[in-house]
């Protein structure tokens, strides 16, 4: 028996088809197991971020919540208010967080729209992140207040939606970045 994907789901299929009395092999195209569940290390101050499975669904019960409470890991309740820590593992205001996210969406989904417009132009070796960082400056030029900051957090925000979507934004090529259905998030 075959289980395409070592993510939290894979290993809970493989594992359940192993107790049934299967054997069972798991194929993961990645070089780790855990699917979006996956972490690093901040340069700047050597915390430890979620870097994909960043929300978790009924707590109630749910082993992943057991595990992150069991290790001490940094939680908010979704209000349905934007969330962002900084690098430091400290929460920004929520006005910053809502501009911050708003200006990553905005940045994100017009980068599918282009790719839908010009894929036939685009260099195959021009990914999201290349646009991305592209369009930061044009959308906090030097005169915003704060602005370094700003465009490091939007890029580091950017960043994550590569562990979202499978594969880091450095490796989605803009050219083929309009197939990304899930961008759209039922839009």
């Amino acid at each position: 028996m075959g289980v395409i994907g070592a993510g939290v789901s894979g290993l809970r299929c493989a594992g359940l088809l192993k107790q049934l009395g299967f054997k069972v092999t798991v194929i993961e195209g990645r070089d780790r197991y855990g699917g979006r569940v996956s972490q690093q290390r901040m340069p700047r101050t050597g915390n430890t971020v979620d870097m994909g499975a960043n929300w978790i669904h009924g707590t109630t019960g749910n082993p992943i919540n057991d595990i992150a409470v069991e290790t001490g890991t940094r939680q908010r309740h979704l209000d349905g208010k934007t969330v962002v820590f900084d690098d430091k593992g400290d929460v920004l205001p929520l006005l910053q967080s809502s501009f911050l996210v708003s200006l990553t969406w905005d940045i994100l989904m017009d980068g599918l729209r282009y790719s839908g417009l010009h894929s036939a132009e685009i260099n195959k070796g021009e990914s999201l992140l290349d646009y991305v960082r592209r369009q930061i400056p044009e959308r906090l030029p030097d005169t915003a207040e704060g602005y370094e900051e700003k465009r490091k957090l939007v890029l580091q925000m950017a960043e994550t939606w590569g562990a979202y979507v499978g594969s880091h934004v450095r490796e989605q090529s803009m050219k083929f970045l309009w197939l990304e259905d899930c961008l759209g998030g039922g839009q």
